[in-house]
């Protein structure tokens, strides 16, 4: 009897084990790393500035024109088709500046609702060529409605302190993915834009690591 309870547990244990295994291998993670992204500097409304390796986001001085929002998008052409996803999270390397006063900020992440060039792009027009030249709705990106979608917009915090943060950006990317929005990326602001020398300091693709990437979990 005791021979048989001792068989039938392992029976059972290799099961468990087996079945275990399979939820685990069920989900799989896919890192892209193809972005592209850049400041846009109401200082400099004229300039493109893509090849920065860091992005600024907020007041890089004590007036009101040097104010800095971030662009950024991501390349979803290697996600496989047909596939189930369980979460997306847009991961950022970055700091708050300056280090010495150390604030707490507020950003805000924001639906694109029309498409950019990082390669022309500046704080009034988001795409030039030589036969057109397109400017955002309102100067800097903020035509509620037109140039950002206010109705998805995603708001997290941060403080001093080197890293990557995660943000879960997973409704916008099912919608990327399955068409009900064009992937035109995401803007970022800071939730209170004042004159006060405070900016998220946040690594852009250019830099020599710790660059944006977008993790997604599917199964």
């Amino acid at each position: 009897m005791k021979r048989n309870l001792g068989f039938f547990m392992i029976i059972v244990f290799t099961i468990l084990t087996i079945s275990l295994c399979v939820v685990a291998e069920e989900n799989k993670i896919l890192e892209i790393t193809n972005v592209q992204d850049t400041s846009i500097l109401k200082a400099r409304p004229f300039d493109n500035i893509v090849k920065a390796d860091v992005l600024r986001i907020g007041s890089m001085a004590k007036d009101e024109t040097s104010m800095g929002r971030g662009l950024i998008k991501f390349d979803l052409s290697q996600v496989p088709k047909g596939i189930e996803i369980v979460s997306a999270k847009l991961a950022i390397s970055g700091s708050v500046q300056p280090r010495a006063e150390n604030p707490i900020l507020t950003l805000k992440l924001y639906r694109l609702l029309v498409d950019w060039d990082p390669n022309t792009v500046n704080w009034l027009m988001r795409k030039s060529t030589d036969d057109e030249m397109l400017e955002w709705n309102t100067p800097g990106v903020m035509g509620e409605g037109k140039d950002i979608d206010t109705a998805t917009v995603i708001e997290f915090t941060s403080g001093f302190g080197w890293g990557y943060k995660e943000i879960d950006v997973t409704e916008h990317v099912k919608g990327f993915l399955s068409g009900k929005y064009p992937n035109y990326g995401w803007m970022f602001k800071l939730d209170e834009e004042k004159a006060n020398n405070q900016y998220y300091y946040l690594y852009s693709s250019k830099a020599s690591e710790s660059q944006p990437k977008l993790i997604i979990e599917y199964k």
